[in-house]
């Protein structure tokens, strides 16, 4: 809030007596002020003011009470004030709809985040204004349409339109309303040029966000981590061999021996993102920002650009050579001489791989290794493993390699409690012993 203009600044100086014996005492500010004072002691008081435009103004109070003709001044100066202010006209309510685009527009912190974070929000926001209504005024938002708009998302049948959606659990649901709750919030800190609030309180004042009670958050093992890559390698090595058949048998079928060749560079380059994942525990959207020239041999490090960082963050994060040199024997391997995207589009070595890409081709490596899909988690399980062999070392270090801002959601979301450190918990040798005073003997 800026600072109040010279003209606004309160003026009240106490009853004082002149020389003469006559009381006075000014009120109201420096641009709309009355004085009120007596022109001989003990007579009858006045006031008098300057009025813009219409210059000095005086008449009698019919007091000699000094209380008295302090409140009538002050009637006078409040009728002075209103009689001085313009009538506004009635501002038009903020729907729903109105919020999401100023927020577009206007927040700092929406501006900020990546396209793929704004796309994200972009879909929450389509279907909470379905729930809850596009034109429905924000202040009149209630607890109860909430908890119908949970109903709804959860539930995936009965939206306004008709639609069918996927059905999703208390977190999903829990995160829209999140981000409706950060909108809202923000609106009540935007002043318009009037003065007045965007939003002058938070209708979803005590909202609890929904709860799930038994979270899916599995964990890959190492074990996993090996099956799959060798899946993936034994994929390249078909794509590789398919395309050594071709180029001998068929020497005119160079498009097919180009399309063998290009599945041997994917699988080759799936593997890679595996290795990066289980060796550096950071999401898979970080990974498929990576550059060549975002490794470092001396000394050996990852720089993790803040473009593809979740918190937009930037790091220079060390690195054992090991994992270094394996990324300089995958480029030789794919024979990528010059800078560009770790992971480019076939069609246009300028982009990158879709997330989705990532996925439907992990999901393929773990038919091919025949393990068990994992309930609620493809890529982010690595990271979790990758979080729960680390609990014995400090969190601050933990968090500064794998990219968490909080403590708490690293502890509770990403690091699990696993058989061998709960054993060690429950056969600690350490007993309790019974606490003796000890008797201090001195000089008596």
């Amino acid at each position: 809030m800026g600072r109040p203009r010279l003209l606004e600044v309160p003026v009240r100086t106490p009853w004082h007596q002149t020389k003469q014996g006559c009381w006075s005492l000014t009120l109201g500010t420096r641009s709309c002020r009355v004085r009120v004072l007596q022109l001989k002691p003990g007579g009858a008081f006045l006031r008098r003011t300057w009025i813009p435009g219409k210059g000095w103004s005086q008449a009698a109070l019919h007091t000699t009470h000094r209380p008295e003709a302090e409140a009538r001044a002050e009637a006078f100066l409040r009728n002075l004030r209103s009689a001085a202010t313009p009538s506004r006209a009635p501002r038009p309510a903020v729907t729903l709809h109105v919020l999401w685009t100023r927020y577009q527009e206007e927040a700092p912190r929406y501006q900020t985040n990546i396209p793929r974070v704004q796309g994200e929000k972009a879909a929450r926001m389509q279907l909470l204004e379905l729930g809850l209504g596009a034109t429905t005024p924000v202040a009149q938002l209630t607890l109860d349409a909430i908890d119908r708009y949970v109903a709804l998302r959860r539930r995936g049948t009965g939206w306004p339109d008709g639609r069918r959606t996927e059905a999703v659990g208390a977190r999903t649901a829990a995160q829209d309303l999140a981000f409706l709750r950060a909108m809202i919030r923000w609106a009540c800190t935007v002043r318009e040029p009037d003065g007045i609030w965007l939003l002058s309180e938070n209708p979803l004042r005590g909202m609890r966000l929904p709860v799930e009670s038994s979270p899916k958050r599995p964990v890959a093992t190492y074990e996993r981590f090996l099956a799959v890559r060798a899946a993936i390698a034994t994929l390249a090595a078909d794509a590789d061999a398919e395309a050594g058949v071709l180029a001998r048998s068929a020497p005119a079928a160079a498009r097919q021996v180009q399309r063998a060749r290009d599945r041997r560079s994917t699988w080759l380059r799936l593997e890679l993102a595996l290795v990066l994942a289980e060796a550096t525990g950071r999401r898979i959207g970080a990974i498929a920002g990576l550059r060549w020239s975002d490794f470092t041999q001396d000394p050996p490090a990852i720089t993790w650009r803040k473009a593809f960082d979740k918190r937009r963050r930037e790091a220079t994060v060390p690195v054992p050579a090991v994992l270094v040199e394996e990324v300089v024997r995958t480029r030789a391997r794919l024979g990528a001489f010059e800078d560009g995207w770790l992971f480019p589009k076939d069609s246009d070595p300028t982009a990158r791989w879709h997330p989705k890409r990532f996925d439907a081709l992990l999901r393929q490596a773990e038919q091919k290794a025949k393990v068990s899909p994992l309930p609620g988690g493809l890529w982010h399980p690595y990271r979790r493993k990758w979080a729960t062999e680390r609990k014995h070392l400090p969190a601050v270090d933990v968090m500064a390699a794998g990219g968490w801002k909080n403590r708490s959601v690293l502890e509770t979301c990403y690091q699990q409690a696993t058989t061998e450190a709960v054993l060690e918990v429950m056969a600690s040798p350490v007993k309790l012993r019974e606490l003796r005073e000890r008797k201090v003997s001195g000089n008596s």
